[in-house]
């Protein structure tokens, strides 16, 4: 190896590798990691269901088989739609259990308490109504994400 590439090798070792590890050994780091681990089931049937409600195929494409396929879809709209919501549409909500579950792990304390708590104020945070006085739940995806992982560890933190 010449000696710019060991210079260089070293300079990794010596300098960014233990920055990079305290960084990665931060409570809300660990917590966070294993949080957003937590919706990936959720968001590979929710991918496969949005394919099958979607035929990727060109609109104007047709034959035996997209045809098939599009009839199908139309005539499963419902259900297809249901766990579709369930599941890519919730995200941010597997994602705070994940981050309120984990957060209570670290600090070794049961996690039940913290995570009923963390969903609350998720709730309170990210759930608006409309005029009829219904329940607008736009932020349970992924446009809550941000929100989801920092209430799940702040609330579930100060609780522990």
């Amino acid at each position: 190896m010449s000696t710019e590439k060991r210079s260089f090798m070293d300079t990794m070792q010596e300098k960014v590798l233990p920055a990079v590890t305290k960084f990665s050994n931060y409570k809300f780091i660990k917590a966070m990691t294993t949080g957003i681990t937590a919706p990936v089931c959720a968001t590979i049937i929710g991918s496969v269901i949005a394919v099958l409600m979607t035929p990727p195929f060109p609109p104007t494409a047709t034959g035996g088989f997209i045809d098939a396929w599009r009839a199908w879809s139309a005539a499963n709209a419902g259900w297809l739609m249901l766990v579709y919501q369930l599941t890519l549409n919730s995200v941010a909500l597997y994602t705070l259990a994940g981050v309120s579950i984990a957060t209570s792990g670290l600090n070794k304390k049961r996690p039940t308490t913290p995570l009923v708590v963390a969903m609350m104020s998720f709730m309170i945070l990210a759930v608006a109504s409309d005029e009829a006085g219904g329940v607008m739940i736009n932020h349970f995806g992924s446009t809550g994400l941000f929100t989801a992982i920092l209430t799940g560890y702040f609330v579930t933190d100060v609780l522990n």
